[in-house]
């Protein structure tokens, strides 16, 4: 049976020919995979967290680019502005902001998961379809409670 396009398979690659590969069997699929390089001159400490700090920001920027997240990101903006306008309690702020960051997470999980499954499975298949699909079932239902939240607190003020 023939590899999948987008795996890294070596064919007849025997161990004895590099005593490096490992076997890894997937379902009746046996593939030989190289492991992960490590580096022995690592950054220090808080350089890697600085990296850290930029590749989150690189994520933000991403996450932006998505269409379903700026349409969140204008919500959230209305929701802000609504909640300064009626001047909301401490309490409801609260809730207001774990709502909106609740709904941000879930379409920031949603994106990641559609590229790792793109880049994964680039042709058709039906699992992959399904896994995008229950992603966006996640960020609905975030989006629903959400918006029970701000009926909660939005609509004693009216």
């Amino acid at each position: 049976m023939a590899a999948p396009t987008n795996s890294l398979h070596l064919g007849a690659v025997s161990d004895r020919d590099n005593p490096l590969l490992t076997s890894i069997a997937v379902g009746n699929r046996s593939y030989k995979t190289l492991p992960m390089p490590s580096s022995p001159d690592r950054p220090a400490r808080a350089a890697s967290r600085m990296a850290s700090f930029g590749h989150a920001l690189r994520g933000l920027r991403v996450l932006v680019s998505q269409p379903n997240a700026r349409i969140h990101c204008a919500a959230a903006a209305a929701v802000v502005a609504l909640g300064l306008w009626l001047g909301v309690s401490a309490m409801e702020w609260v809730a207001l902001v774990l709502a909106i960051a609740l709904v941000m997470g879930a379409e920031a999980l949603n994106t990641a998961l559609e590229y790792v499954v793109d880049l994964a499975s680039p042709e058709w298949h039906a699992l992959a379809r399904d896994a995008k699909d229950v992603a966006a079932a996640a960020v609905l239902l975030c989006s629903l409670g959400a918006a029970v939240v701000g009926l909660l607190v939005f609509v004693p003020y009216f």
